[in-house]
């Protein structure tokens, strides 16, 4: 079964013309955070690095061996300061660099201090060994230090495979969750100045100050990757939970492997720069490929750097689709394809220019390449990056120039001269640590960041904004095509429907749009069918409301548009789903108003609604709501429990590559071969409403869309 309109208007797609340029999404301002009150002291932030994993996020002092923690607010989509970590040996934290580098995932924070003195085998002192430290936050929010009361008392103190004397371990840190609902992680360290060889002792003196000859001694500075498995259920007084899975040591001297590490279960992606002037590498570990002795890896795969490289490796970054690494001339990029079983690594033509810059990557939200703090290449469907002069999904932001026009704070050219070297990129926020100014800074694209249009195909969207009163549908959807002024209504470069509860075609609740004007406050919270004539983003155009305030993410407080605010998961009217199996990760719902009852059972009308949040949502989590029937008894039910559409629990997506006769894939409660059971963020689908409903005269029915975590 799927909705009868839509596919018949497909004949309009050879009509279009293509010459039409992108228009570009707009952006929230930048947050920036300075300093904190700890204890009735204001203490500065610092900087050193950053990093954030689901509703949390962290900013660190490593002279102060200081742990701010922020937590990401469900109402205003904001990051409130949370708390602070005093780090273990505050008296000498310095010499350890504590939080040089950090990376979490789910409910472990891994911190990265490569000066840490290893003194556990006396009477060896392991300057510059290395160390890794695990936090995790318990039932009631509050994060401490995890591990082993031992060697020195020294709490959450990992060390690494190989102990050795400047071999700074930790300076390249990463950590994946295994899956959603399990206290197992996968973490990976890296020690790019480790030396290898058959006399290397942990002291470094197998050969007198090989790092200082020219060419550097075999073994000297090769680097090493280390990876382990971590079971956070298991970590306790007497056994800290941490299994090394092995390790992998560099090839050649000065190839510093390791000098940047990211996590991505079941693999491990490392850098390996080398030395002035080389191409670099990148090597792909898979941690199911370890060798049964617990030293090594079978099955290693590297992508090697060229010509227009200049040490690639000094940054990478692994998502669900790319591999990413950053050399100090420009980042490249490797597709993932998994075509026929296997996986492989296709090199793409796009080259970034970098400078040196981090990248960070979150799936399904994001990829981004940042050269110095410039450039943003986001896309929540399709993270398609740019390729040569074509600037794809990319959101051009140039950070140092912003906070400069902004006059915030510090922003001066050596104030500035380090952003973009530590980023993290989640599916809210992207982070930019700036030591040099004692601050980090956040841009969130959670509001009217916009999605990707594909040319001559059309496409369902949502508005994931309270906008403002008055915006009109030419804001969102008009705008400069071609140098020209486009008009709604224009069939010749754009044909737009939206949602309408009063349609009263049996087989649709939607209607075409043909002027610019002002739209309807009760269809903002469901799905537009667009099409345009070439590729372009629905975005919420730079300026839109400014005498309202910027808009803001559904979920406030108070509804100027009076749609009907949020409402949390834990409200009263949602305990009885809760109790029939509803997802623990949902935060909040936003109502959608369908159609309201009808009298004729054969009335089975498709609505279009939407998921109007930046993170997919599982179909099992949606709620329906019957108020007012007949009965006198409302009805507040799981979507697959109670049922809208006759084949139980069932919506349609509409897939724009696909130009067959049916062009609508389910998705089911029970999951559907070959498809899962999410909504994407910001995408549009259709329900379809049952004979029940129609039947119950002045019934109202609410669709709520939920947040998930």
């Amino acid at each position: 079964m799927k909705p009868r309109l839509v596919a018949p208007l497909l004949i309009f797609l050879a009509t279009l013309p293509t010459f039409l340029a992108a228009a570009e999404p707009a952006r929230l301002a930048r947050e920036v955070l300075t300093e904190e009150v700890i204890a009735g002291e204001t203490v500065p932030v610092g900087g050193t690095s950053i990093t954030a994993a689901g509703p949390w996020a962290f900013v660190i002092n490593s002279p102060l061996c200081t742990i701010f923690i922020y937590k990401l607010d469900y109402t205003s989509m904001r990051y409130s300061y949370d708390q602070a970590l005093a780090a273990p040996r505050v008296a000498s934290c310095a010499l350890g660099r504590f939080g040089t580098v950090a990376s979490a995932s789910g409910d472990v924070l891994m911190i990265g201090a490569p000066g840490s003195i290893l003194t556990s085998q006396p009477p060896l002192r392991l300057d510059n060994s290395g160390a890794f430290y695990l936090y995790a936050v318990d039932d009631q929010g509050i994060w401490a230090p995890k591990g082993l009361v031992g060697v020195v008392g020294r709490l959450g103190r990992r060390y690494p495979p190989q102990p050795q004397q400047d071999q700074e371990f930790g300076s390249a840190v990463s950590i994946s969750r295994i899956a959603p609902d399990d206290d197992k992680y996968l973490l990976v360290g890296g020690a790019p100045t480790y030396d290898s060889g058959t006399n290397a002792v942990a002291q470094d003196n197998y050969l007198p100050d090989c790092k200082n000859q020219t060419p550097l001694a075999a073994g000297c500075d090769v680097g090493l990757v280390a990876l382990y498995s971590y079971d956070l259920s298991e970590d306790t007084e007497t056994n800290n939970g941490v299994e090394l899975l092995g390790y992998v040591e560099g090839t050649e001297p000065g190839q510093n492997l390791g000098f940047a590490v990211t996590a991505g279960n079941p693999y491990a992606l490392a850098g390996a720069p080398g030395t002035d002037s080389s191409p670099g590498k990148l090597l792909i570990i898979d941690k199911r490929e370890a060798q049964t002795n617990g030293d090594g890896f079978d099955n290693l795969v590297w992508l090697a750097g060229d010509a227009n490289t200049d040490q690639l490796g000094q940054e990478v970054s692994l998502s669900g689709t790319l591999v990413l690494g950053s050399s100090k001339s420009n980042a490249r990029s490797w597709r993932i394809d998994e075509t026929g079983g296997t996986r492989n690594y296709v090199l793409q033509p796009s080259i970034y220019a970098s400078n040196g810059g981090d990248v960070s990557g979150s799936q399904p939200a994001a990829i981004g390449v940042i050269p110095s703090g410039a450039t943003i290449y986001r896309d929540p469907l399709s993270d398609d990056p740019a390729t040569g002069s074509d600037t794809g999904d990319a959101v051009l932001l140039d950070v140092k120039q912003d906070l400069r026009d902004g006059n915030v704070g510090n922003t001066s050219d050596d104030d500035l001269a380090d952003l973009g070297l530590d980023i993290r990129l989640t599916r809210e926020a992207l982070w930019f640590a700036n030591e040099a100014a004692q601050r980090a800074v956040y841009y969130q694209y959670p509001c009217g960041f916009g999605q990707r249009l594909v040319n001559r195909k059309y496409s369902l969207i949502s508005i994931p904004c309270d906008l403002p009163q008055g915006t009109t549908y030419g804001e969102l959807f008009g705008g400069t095509i071609n140098g020209a002024n486009v008009t709604i209504g224009d069939r010749s470069l754009i044909r737009l429907y939206r949602y309408d509860r009063s349609q009263t075609n049996p087989d649709r609740t939607f209607t075409e749009v043909v002027t610019d004007g002002v739209i309807p406050d009760d269809v903002l919270r469901n799905s537009f069918l667009v099409i345009y004539a070439d590729r372009r983003y629905f975005a919420i155009p730079d300026g839109l409301g400014s005498s309202n305030g910027t808009p803001s993410f559904l979920g406030i407080d108070s509804d100027p548009n009076g749609r009907g605010a949020a409402v949390n998961a834990d409200d009263a009217k949602f305990t009885a789903v809760a109790n029939a199996g509803l997802g623990a990760n949902v935060r909040r719902f936003a109502p959608v108003e369908l159609k309201p009852a009808n009298t004729d059972v054969s009335d089975k009308p498709f609505v279009m609604v939407s998921n109007l949040y930046p993170r997919a949502f599982d179909v099992n989590n949606l709620v329906i709501e019957v108020i007012d029937p007949p009965s006198g008894v409302d009805v507040v039910e799981l979507f697959r429990n109670q049922g809208l559409n006759p084949a139980e629990g069932t919506v349609y997506v509409y897939d724009p590559q696909a130009l067959a006769s049916n062009p609508y894939l389910p998705i089911t409660a029970t999951g559907t071969p070959g498809f899962d059971q999410r909504i994407a963020p910001y995408q549009g689908f259709y329900v379809q409403l049952k004979e029940f409903i129609a039947s119950e005269q002045g019934a109202e029915v609410i669709l709520y869309i939920p947040q998930e975590e």
